[in-house]
């Protein structure tokens, strides 16, 4: 079960439950595969690449697959339902400055 005080969030996913977490671990794996900065990578959130991308970096401390795995899950799962998980595993992982939960790592 997702945690969200350690900035978890869950997905379902036909009969699956997957649980999102954007760790420093999981921000550096996107970098390094879209070859941008997290802050570029942010700007860009509705490109379908870069959300498929960010499910999977989400995915990575629970549930270990492939980038063409992550595209199955949001197949299942729908684009709007991962769209909607993804950003609020984000807003957890990245709070506004001065908002709540600023100055702490959720993980």
């Amino acid at each position: 079960m997702a945690n969200p005080h350690r900035g978890e969030v869950t997905l379902s996913a036909g009969d699956k439950t997957y649980t999102l977490v954007f760790t420093i671990n999981a921000v550096c794996a996107l970098e390094k595969l879209l070859e941008k900065g997290v802050d570029e990578i942010m700007m860009e959130r509705g490109k379908v690449t870069n959300v498929r991308a960010m499910l999977w970096a989400a995915l990575l401390r629970h549930h270990k697959m492939e980038v063409d795995d992550a595209g199955d899950v949001m197949d299942e799962a729908g684009a709007e339902a991962t769209g909607v998980a993804v950003t609020k595993a984000v807003a957890l992982a990245f709070p506004p400055p001065g908002g709540k939960g600023a100055g702490k790592n959720p993980r």
